[in-house]
């Protein structure tokens, strides 16, 4: 259509793209999924394009309701068409994700007809040469920065200077799962401000956590003044909105499919489609049902132990806890390890300290048969023995075994947490934030910890073999015919000892 029209009717619709970043969108670019301009990806379409008083502007908008393909993409590409001149730096969580937003800007200069025969002095600059982090269109001399640039949050733009910056999807699954991450996001953002500062400061993302940058956002920025907010839910279950009815985009997210999604997603749901954290009263597990010990009473220690290998200083906890002779359980302390020898070493010195009865250490695949075997040659070596249970542990089915083991005893306050850990947020966000179910080790070794608890209970000192190696600094001194009756014991279990 657009190539059989006049000069005059090409020249206005040419117009009507530079003015209407919905029209650009749908005409000109052909995204043919958007809703009409009345409804809401109109109101994202003149949300990310309209001129703002000194303020930055945030968009909390649900998980796959083109957000990028709006903000990002067809909002840099209209403003290239306005003036080529325009530079443009998107910043994202994912490293990956600004190469793939810089890949689709650069395919539709390089491929769609119709934008170039709206936009003809919209081409590559000839003589630059574009890669994955920045592009440069055919425009004046003398300009330093790209048309647009691309970077992850961790990159470093200082003495760079930008007509606009888009932040996309900064936080995610990945950056959220512990506040320390979550907080690393927010003071590189608080840099990106404070450095490259712009009227045009788009942040378009969705929710993970209610710690993460855009809480931030709405708690210090929006109230002072510095940022705008815009938040669309998937659907508005109390009353319908006054514009778009129950359910923000009805012909991709039907009642069925948004269902299926609150039963699959969980408390997830809430953060990626509502842009807001599960209400309390939704939680299994509630901030209000934690309770907090002063003194311990006579307890029976246990040992709970989610080892792992990785970078992170948490990756390895051994947890502490123990239980009383009316069954209340009491969270004493929790240690992460730094490396697989800083977790024997932590475990052998908690094991002098607390003397516990069984220690459950999580163990599956090839890792855990290693660990198994290194951990015998140490008791050995060490001549400290414990009695260890090892448990099938799988990363599919962690969250619900930490929620079987935990929900119910929150739920009756027979669970008490130490003073301290009124201080560990992340710990405490765990257990109740189970949807970050691959990063939550403290509240997995704790869940082991229960366990132990529960299939043991309160003991004294009932048998004496057992009371005797307790005492004896685990083992030494005593006769290989004393610890193989200790090793089979029933009522303990089977331990290896030599």
């Amino acid at each position: 259509m657009i190539a059989d029209a006049d000069l005059p009717t090409r020249a206005w619709i040419a117009e009507m793209g530079r003015t209407n970043l919905h029209f650009f969108s749908t005409v000109i670019i052909g995204r043919n999924l958007l809703t009409g301009p009345d409804r809401f990806h109109g109101e994202m379409c003149r949300y990310a394009e309209r001129p703002t008083l000194e303020k930055g502007r945030l968009a909390l908008v649900p998980r796959r309701s083109l957000k990028t393909t709006i903000f990002s993409i067809d909002a840099t590409l209209q403003d290239l068409a306005k003036d080529p001149n325009s530079t443009t730096l998107i910043v994202t969580g994912s490293p990956q994700l600004c190469v793939d937003i810089l890949a689709a800007i650069k395919e539709q200069i390089e491929e769609n007809n119709v934008l170039r025969q709206c936009y003809p002095e919209l081409q590559p600059d000839k003589e630059a040469k574009w890669t994955g982090k920045r592009i440069i269109v055919k425009r004046d001399y003398g300009i330093a920065e790209p048309s647009v640039s691309a970077m992850s949050y961790k990159g470093s733009p200082e003495g760079s200077h930008f007509d606009k910056i888009c932040a996309d999807d900064l936080d995610n699954f990945e950056n959220t799962k512990t506040r320390y991450l979550a907080e690393e996001v927010t003071n590189k953002f608080r840099d990106l401000w404070s450095n490259l500062y712009t009227p045009r400061f788009l942040v378009p993302g969705t929710r993970y956590a209610d710690y993460d940058t855009y809480q931030m956002i709405i708690d210090e920025m929006v109230p002072a003044g510095d940022m705008e907010l815009l938040k669309l839910q998937i659907e508005y279950p109390d009353e319908p909105h006054p514009v778009y009815g129950q359910y923000l985009w009805e012909e991709m997210f039907p009642r069925e499919k948004i269902d299926q999604k609150k039963r699959a997603l969980k408390e997830r749901f809430w953060a990626q489609y509502m842009n807001e954290p599960m209400p309390e009263e939704l939680q299994k597990i509630k901030q209000s049902m934690f309770r907090y010990w002063e003194k311990l009473p006579e307890v029976t220690f246990y040992f709970g132990c989610d080892p792992a290998s990785g970078e992170a200083f948490d990756d390895s906890i051994i947890d502490v806890g123990a239980i009383d002779k009316d069954g209340l359980i009491y969270h004493v302390q929790a240690v992460a390890a730094e490396s697989v020898m800083d977790f024997y070493d932590k475990l052998f010195e908690l094991n002098r300290v607390y003397h516990p009865m069984q220690v459950n250490i999580e163990k599956y695949g090839l890792a855990g048969k290693m660990l198994e075997q290194q951990l015998f040659a140490e008791m050995a070596k060490r001549r400290e023995y414990m009695n260890i249970r090892y448990q099938g542990g799988s990363r599919i089915q962690k969250e619900h075994r930490i929620e079987t083991v935990l929900q119910p005893l929150y739920a009756q306050s027979r669970i008490l947490h130490a003073p301290g850990d009124r201080k560990s947020r992340d710990f405490e966000d765990q257990i109740v934030r189970l949807y970050r179910a691959r990063k939550v080790d403290r509240a997995d070794a704790w869940s082991y910890t229960v366990m132990a608890c529960l299939q043991c209970g309160f003991q004294r000192a009932s048998n004496p073999v057992a009371e005797r190696i307790r005492r004896s600094k685990h083992g030494k001194g005593l006769s290989m015919a004393e610890l193989g009756q200790f090793s089979w014991q029933p009522e303990l279990g089977e331990v290896r000892i030599w």
